[in-house]
């Protein structure tokens, strides 16, 4: 069973008691969304991701969470503490009879130092100190018998001063600790002091801007804690009213930028100015007449921005307007998978990119709100008046505002955007006068305000009066009726021809009476005709000029004086070239340059002057190849919908970012329908409904990501990197090490599955090595010698961290190939050739001498035989 308790035995049967007799019971509702005071619960502009035991997550109870120095997110549950670099967590725990890992799993509070050293509470094995470069754990704890212990094992809050002093609130008293002389100082209640600590449970720490210690404590309100004195004064806030009963009971405490505090209580949300020690409550409503613990705060967090963020025991989070009073309040929707995880929320933070971190009684709720910007209409089981169906083929903007959506099968829907209505027409094989077919290809509106629809079985103009459709349909036997009935694309033109494109039928143009039909086919023998009766779009640009695309015959220019087509098409032999036949969507930018998005080939712009075309590609970015749509909004950015979600498409750098569900989109694959209102709003369909935003609202995370090293291998075999660091800051590895195998990071959780990364080193890389979201550099066989490893790595929105990174590497040389090995070895060569030269001189002296002493012999011996004769 899954276990919320923060409190001893006796504190959870008062808890009891309190709750039978002041919250009563609370049913479990489905609440719609409404701003607090009345409110009953809020989910819609807030979509949350959750992390779970099934991500890694090591226990899904989470009751701290702490953003280190270093970019880390640590998460404390009641099964271990984890740390996270946005793609997987590293989870320490208790392991038996290991005493310097943690000996109680159940972590309650992380605070880190100014040394960036970790200070970890747990919920009754005292508090630890994280060695990180030995990555151990180091205990103090309460024995018995030992004044200069821990005074109690059960810690609730770590707070460091602002000179280096650890504060540690426990179920037992107050400690503060020395870390240079590793004494402990107790303050508990003492009923004969009145100045002493109000009560021994302290549950939150929090150093006020004038550096004054302020607790929060379990039943005995508020302490001020003066440090020239050491005496506590008290503040509660019941004023002896029972409805009042749990206010005292402090969790959390906050002070804004105005100097009030905002104190979280097991009764509301308490405002404290600490001048005048006058106090104000502030009460969730629930809209119920039972309140069992909505009023029961356990977190609170707030920014210099004026948010003020609160989490509560079974009503969510919460955003408090400090402006109107009023809360907002995000609850667990079972209907809804994109609401908080659960209701039940003991740690919130938002981090510096703006991302929302929920700790809750199931797992971590991730939102980050600029998201909340991508918006999703589609088919709902639970909503009979959603959209007819998910697959959007075709979008239009009438001149009254309203919104025409085509479906695949759906029939077609009126949208009404001022009270979220939808109107069905649908096909009725009762009535000749009713929608043709449920399969809509393409809406369009013309001068005269009439709305037509391609459908696979015509074309219908819709009759505003009677709400029925006139239907035109292909006769061979009539020359004067449309040339196939499967319509793909309708555009009226600036003489008021309408340009009526089908699926293999080629291309119709209605007279501006509309009595008038010719028709234009694909015919092998005209080089000058349509190139293709596969028509998928037609679009007039401003200079007049009317662009086909075809599915297999690429873009046709039609020429009015002419009555014929200039056909520009993909080959193979010509890089600049249309990039592909299959030509799905036509856009021109402000700039009057027309652009061309083609199924399989990316992005193609049009350059006049010289009739050919520049692509953008997968290569260059694009999400991917097979484009539907192309929108223009009013900063120099494209739209694009693709495959593989959306591309935005920045005019003035050739830069995209994309967008996929992950960042809100109804689907990653989209469809031909896509629209631009006339207030700017963007609609784009795909197979899982429509995806609409306000392009201006879509913001850039500008934040430069830190990387850090997650991993370090040789030889497939996990290192310690920090350990193995040495004291001139470089790695060193011996020349039998020398596989490597390097893992990193950049600490960006916006969207940590598309951060890029690019890797180069130095001594063997001329260029970087451009990974995409591979973040492992590999490297074989090194030579001996000195090398820089240089990361350097980008955010999910291509805004890169160019300085990076840079870990010096060094691989020592063999003996042999020492520099020491080498002087030896020559002086070794240098004596033997001495000694040898010494020897043959010295034999050669030798010989000589002989030499010289034989001949003296043989002159001697030759005079004495003159002599003789």
């Amino acid at each position: 069973m899954k276990t919320k308790s923060m409190l001893s035995l006796a504190q959870f049967i008062l808890i009891t008691v309190l709750s039978f007799l002041f919250w009563g019971n609370s049913p479990c509702n489905i609440h719609k969304n409404k701003d607090i005071n009345e409110s009953k619960g809020f989910s819609s502009d807030l979509k949350f991701k959750h992390i779970t035991i099934q991500d890694g997550l090591s226990q899904n109870v989470v009751y701290c969470i702490l953003h280190d120095s270093r970019g880390f997110l640590w998460f404390g549950t009641q099964d271990g503490l984890n740390r996270f670099d946005g793609y997987s967590f590293k989870v320490y725990k208790s392991k038996p009879f290991d005493t310097s890992s943690l000996s109680d799993s159940w972590i309650q509070s992380i605070i880190e130092d100014r040394k960036g050293n970790l200070w970890i509470g747990t919920h009754n094995g005292g508090i630890y100190k994280f060695d990180r470069r030995n990555e151990s754990f180091k205990n103090y704890r309460n024995y018995p018998g030992k004044p200069n212990s821990l005074v109690n094992n059960r810690v609730w809050s770590i707070l460091e001063d602002r000179k280096g002093i650890i504060w540690i609130g426990t179920t037992g008293g107050l400690d503060k600790f020395d870390p240079s002389t590793e004494t402990f100082t107790h303050y508990y209640k003492t009923e004969s002091n009145p100045k002493s600590l109000s009560n021994n449970a302290v549950n939150a720490i929090y150093e006020d801007k004038y550096g004054i210690l302020w607790l929060g404590t379990f039943g005995g309100g508020l302490n001020r804690f003066d440090k020239n004195n050491e005496s506590f004064s008290h503040f509660t806030f019941d004023n002896g009213n029972p409805l009042l009963s749990g206010i005292n009971m402090i969790k959390a405490i906050y002070e804004d930028k105005d100097g009030y505090l905002w104190l979280g209580t097991y009764n509301g949300l308490v405002k404290f100015d600490k001048s005048s020690t006058q106090s104000k409550r502030f009460q969730i409503s629930t809209g119920s007449s039972s309140t069992t613990n909505k009023n029961s705060i356990l977190s609170i967090f707030g920014n210099d921005q004026g948010e003020l963020w609160v989490g509560t025991h079974d009503n969510g989070l919460v955003f408090f307007d400090k402006g109107t009073g009023k809360f907002r309040v995000y609850e667990n929707l079972p209907i809804d998978p994109s609401s908080i995880s659960d209701n039940w929320v003991q740690a919130v933070y938002k981090d510096p990119s703006g991302i929302l971190w929920v700790g809750t009684g199931n797992g971590i709720s991730k939102c980050f709100p600029g998201e909340g910007n991508f918006s999703a209409l589609n088919r709902t089981s639970f909503n009979s008046k959603s959209l007819s169906a998910n697959d959007v083929t075709a979008i239009f903007e009438d001149h009254e505002g309203q919104i025409w959506i085509g479906t695949w099968d759906g029939g077609l829907n009126l949208y009404n955007r001022k009270d979220n209505s939808f109107r069905y027409f649908k096909h009725n094989s009762l009535d000749p006068k009713s929608l043709p077919d449920n399969k809509v290809w393409a809406i369009y509106e013309d001068r005269n305000k009439e709305i037509w629809i391609g459908t696979s079985a015509g074309l219908s103009k819709f009759e505003r009066k009677t709400g029925k459709f006139i239907t035109l349909k292909s006769n061979s036997s009539d020359p004067n009726t449309i040339s196939y009935d499967n319509i793909s694309a309708i555009c009226e033109d600036c003489f008021n021809n309408l340009w009526v494109g089908t699926w293999g039928g080629g291309l119709n143009k209605l007279s501006p009476d509309r009595k008038t039909i010719t028709k234009y086919n694909f015919n092998s023998s005209a080089p000058r005709g349509l190139s293709n009766d596969l028509v998928s779009v037609i679009f007039q640009d401003s200079k007049k000029r009317l662009w086909i695309g075809t599915d297999g015959g690429g873009l046709n220019l039609y020429n009015y004086k002419e009555d014929d087509f200039q056909c520009y098409k993909y080959s193979i032999k010509d890089q600049n070239s249309l990039s592909s036949n299959a030509v799905k969507s036509i856009y021109e930018d402000k700039y009057g340059t027309i652009w061309v998005g083609t199924r399989g080939g990316g992005l193609s712009k049009f350059n006049p002057e010289k009739q050919n075309f520049i692509h953008f590609t997968e290569k260059e970015g694009l999400s991917n190849n097979s484009i539907y749509g192309i929108l223009g909004d009013n900063n120099d950015f494209l739209w694009i919908s693709t495959n593989k979600g959306l591309s935005r498409f920045n005019l003035r750098t050739n830069k995209f970012i994309n967008y996929d569900t992950e960042n809100g989109l109804a689907n990653d694959q989209f469809d031909s329908g896509f629209l631009r209102c006339k207030d700017g709003t963007m609609f784009f369909g795909g197979i899982g409904g429509l995806t609409l935003f306000v392009p201006e609202k879509i913001g850039i995370n500008q934040n430069k990501p830190k990387i850090i090293i997650t991993s370090f291998k040789k030889f497939n075999e996990e290192i310690n990197f920090e350990k193995q660091i040495s004291s001139k800051g470089r790695v060193e590895l011996n020349y039998t090490e020398n596989y490597i195998s390097v893992e990193f990071a950049a600490l960006d959780f916006t969207h940590p599955g598309k951060n890029q990364y690019a890797y180069k080193l130095e001594g063997l890389d001329k260029d970087w090595i451009y990974s995409g979201t591979r973040r492992t550099a590999y490297y074989t066989n090194l030579d001996p010698g000195e090398y820089t490893l240089r990361i350097k790595a980008s955010n999910s929105d291509n805004i890169w961290n160019e300085e990076g990174i840079s870990i010096p590497i060094k691989i020592t040389a063999p003996f042999w190939r020492a520099t020491w090995f080498k002087v030896f070895i020559i002086i070794l060569i240098v004596l033997a050739i001495y000694f040898y030269i010494n020897f043959r001189i010295r034999q050669l002296k030798s010989e000589q001498k002989k030499e010289i002493e034989g001949l003296t012999l043989r002159i001697k011996k030759e005079e004495e035989s003159n002599l003789t004769m």
